[in-house]
C-alpha cells in the first residue's frame, strides 16, 4: 500500500510538472511486450572477451564518440613501435614509439570518412604502469595520462563541415602484443551503439505523407524495450533511412548513459541478441499493431536487422537545418532529415 501510495504521488506531481500527455507516454512506452525467447537471453547474457596480448576487447561504436581507458607498461629495454590496442579496420592506431633514450611517445591516430587521418600525442615514462584515456569526440581527439588535463587536436575551423570527423568502422579490436609494452583493464568509458532494421510493406512515398515520425517511434520505443538497462527512449533516436524494396531501412543510434563501464558493447549485445532471435520483430510488430500507421501494410514485418549497423556517413543524410548535420546520425537530425535521394 505504501509503494502503491508512493507511485501515485510521483504520478500526480510529474502530471504537474509535465502535463498528463508527457505522463502517459512516460508510464506507457514499454506496454505490449513480445514473451522473452530462452536463445535471446542466452544472446543477451554472452559473455566478454577474455584479456592478454592480442586477444579482442570490448569497443562499441558508430564513430562518433569514443572514451576508453586502459593501464599502460612499457618495456624497461627495447626499442621500436608498440602498438597498444589495434583496430582490423584501420580506424584507429594507438602506438607507442620507443627510443634509446627520453620517454615514450604515444600517439592515438584516428582514420575519418573524408577528412583523411588525426593524430594527437603525448609522452609516457618507461618506469611506471600509467593509466592512459583516449578521447575522441564529434570535433576532437584526446589522449590523457594518469588524470592529467589532456593533449586534444580539433580540426582547422571552416576546412571541412564537421560531419566529415565521423570515424571510419573500427572492426575487430585488440590488445596489441609487441612485446614492448604491457596494456591491460581496458575499459570503454563512453560509446554509441549504431543499429539498423529493414521493414517490409511500409513504402516509403506513403510514408512520407506525415507518417515518417510515426515509424520512427516505434522504432525508438522498440529499440529501448529490448535494450534494457534503464534506457528509455530519449536514449535512442531513429529515423527512416531509406527506401528497400516494398519497404524501408531503419537507422537507430543508442546513446547509452556514462554511468557504468562497458554499458556500451553490453546494450549492443542485447539488441544483436533480440533481433537475432526474433524478439526484436516481435516487439516492433506489437507497436506497430498499437501505432495503427495506416502507410504501414498489414503483414510488415522485420525482415533484416542487425547490430552493430554498417557505419553510414552522416553527410549521406540531408538535414533541413545543416548546423544538425554535426550530430550522430540518427540523432538530433531525427525528424528533420531526408533519406538520401528523398524529394524535398
Amino acid at each position: 500500500q505504501g509503494a502503491r501510495s508512493r507511485r501515485h504521488r510521483w504520478v500526480r506531481a510529474a502530471v504537474a510538472l509535465c502535463g498528463a500527455g508527457s505522463v502517459v507516454a512516460l508510464l506507457s512506452w514499454r506496454d505490449a511486450p513480445a514473451p522473452m525467447a530462452p536463445e535471446a537471453e542466452a544472446l543477451q547474457l554472452a559473455a566478454a572477451p577474455p584479456a592478454g596480448d592480442g586477444a579482442p576487447v570490448d569497443l562499441c561504436t558508430d564513430g562518433w564518440f569514443i572514451d576508453a581507458s586502459m593501464h599502460v607498461r612499457f618495456a624497461q629495454k627495447g626499442t621500436g613501435l608498440a602498438d597498444l590496442i589495434t583496430s582490423s579496420g584501420g580506424a584507429f592506431t594507438l602506438v607507442g614509439d620507443l627510443q634509446p633514450t627520453g620517454p615514450v611517445k604515444v600517439t592515438f591516430s584516428i582514420s575519418t570518412f573524408d577528412y583523411g587521418t588525426v593524430s594527437v600525442r603525448t609522452e609516457m615514462e618507461r618506469d611506471a604502469t600509467h593509466l592512459l584515456r583516449a578521447t575522441k569526440t564529434r570535433d576532437s581527439v584526446c589522449l590523457g595520462v594518469n588524470g592529467t588535463e589532456p593533449v586534444c587536436m580539433l580540426p582547422p575551423l571552416g576546412s571541412l563541415p564537421i560531419t566529415s570527423f565521423q570515424m571510419q568502422p573500427v572492426g575487430t579490436v585488440a590488445y596489441g602484443n609487441s612485446g614492448l609494452a604491457t596494456v591491460t583493464d581496458f575499459q570503454q568509458e563512453g560509446g554509441l551503439v549504431s543499429t539498423s532494421f529493414k521493414l517490409s510493406k511500409a513504402p516509403l512515398a506513403e510514408l512520407w505523407n506525415g507518417h515518417l515520425e510515426q515509424l520512427a517511434t516505434v522504432a525508438t520505443e522498440s529499440l529501448a524495450y529490448v535494450a534494457g538497462d534503464g534506457l528509455a527512449p530519449q536514449d535512442v533516436h531513429a529515423f527512416v533511412a531509406a527506401a528497400s524494396g516494398d519497404g524501408v531501412v531503419v537507422q537507430g543510434t543508442v546513446v547509452p548513459p556514462l554511468s557504468e563501464r562497458g554499458l556500451a558493447c553490453r546494450v549492443e549485445r542485447k539488441i544483436a541478441g533480440a533481433m537475432a532471435s526474433g524478439y526484436f520483430g516481435a516487439v516492433v510488430r506489437n507497436r506497430l499493431a498499437a501505432a495503427n500507421i495506416s502507410s504501414v501494410k498489414p503483414g510488415a514485418d522485420v525482415v533484416e536487422a542487425s547490430a552493430p549497423a554498417a557505419v553510414i556517413p552522416t553527410e549521406a543524410v540531408r538535414c533541413r537545418h545543416a548546423e544538425r548535420r554535426d550530430l550522430v546520425l540518427g540523432s538530433s537530425c531525427s525528424g528533420f532529415c531526408w533519406p538520401a535521394g528523398a524529394p524535398g
